[in-house]
């Protein structure tokens, strides 16, 4: 019996975390698309938004440094 009510808690916990990942992924298309129109209205009129998203971006993609598949840098 108790192997049978653990198996019941793994299933019921698997379903659970199913369920929040699907959860998590609305929520991050949400956020997409809601940053999206605001880019839409906003992003494409010079105006500081513009430009403060433009900075943000090339600081993300800004590589600092190159790593070889032993973590070493080149």
């Amino acid at each position: 019996m108790s192997d049978s009510l653990n198996q019941n808690n793994e299933s019921e916990i698997e379903d659970t975390r199913n369920q929040l990942k699907y959860h998590w992924k609305l929520e991050e298309m949400y956020w997409f698309q809601k940053s999206r129109i605001n880019w839409l209205l906003n992003g494409d009129k010079n105006t500081r938004f513009f430009h403060a998203k433009t900075a943000q971006r090339k600081q993300k993609n800004h590589i600092l440094s190159i790593k070889d598949s032993r973590g070493q840098g080149i």
